[in-house]
């Protein structure tokens, strides 16, 4: 039976550690096989409020590790914006009117807020939310792997703070380039299927039982 949550759900995704058994080369007289190597994972800490993370990547399949080692929560949002914008068209001509609003509302006035958020410019409607983590508690790690075609992307955390201001308006947007180069990272096997949409929210086959898994999200809509 089929359970539809309208929440928020937070997912820890585990490692996968393989282990293997070889005999003694010396001993046998063979020659022990060369290790695979493990495919590149993308490590992003936050110490504050800042992503240290590369600033480029290979496009397909990346694991990305979120180390959070702030005393505040954090998520990874990655936004694919549309050719011949950046983070410097974002900052000049979206986080004004997103700050704007958000004071207005937190002064209860909301028609204003309106008036506010609708100078944010027509062509950010072309930016594509791409995946990213749940929300990270301070001192925590989030494992997330997300397949991302080659562009030019921004990494934001939008977490609000009591004032209203959001993280992104504090420091916690990064630019990131992803290239034309394949990555080598295969997707792991889910143990979990989940769908998020709009209309019927997220939605799973049967029970969750306590303990790790890693889950396959798939976004109907934004």
């Amino acid at each position: 039976m089929a359970r539809n949550f309208a929440g928020v759900l937070a997912f820890a995704c585990p490692f996968l550690i393989l282990f293997s058994c070889k005999s003694d080369a010396k001993k046998s007289g063979d020659t022990a096989p060369p290790e695979a190597e493990s495919p590149p994972v993308v490590e992003v800490i936050t110490r504050s409020m800042e992503f240290i993370a590369p600033d480029s990547l290979p496009s397909g399949w990346n694991t990305f590790v979120y180390k959070n080692q702030s005393t505040e929560p954090h998520f990874i949002l990655l936004d694919k914006y549309p050719e011949g914008k950046d983070l410097n068209d974002a900052k000049r001509e979206v986080f004004p009117p997103f700050d704007n609003g958000m004071a207005f509302i937190m002064q209860g006035e909301n028609e204003q807020a309106m008036e506010a958020f609708g100078e944010i410019p027509e062509w950010y409607s072309g930016v594509t939310q791409t995946g990213g983590t749940g929300l990270v508690s301070e001192g925590e790690t989030a494992v997330s792997t997300v397949n991302l075609e080659p562009g030019y992307y921004v990494m934001e955390c939008y977490v609000k703070m009591g004032n209203g201001q959001f993280h992104s308006a504090m420091g916690m947007v990064k630019e990131l380039i992803v290239t034309e180069e394949r990555s080598s990272t295969e997707p792991p096997e889910a143990d979990i299927e989940l769908s998020i949409s709009s209309a019927e929210g997220i939605v799973f086959e049967g029970a969750i039982r306590a303990g790790e898994h890693i889950i396959s999200v798939a976004f109907k809509d934004q």
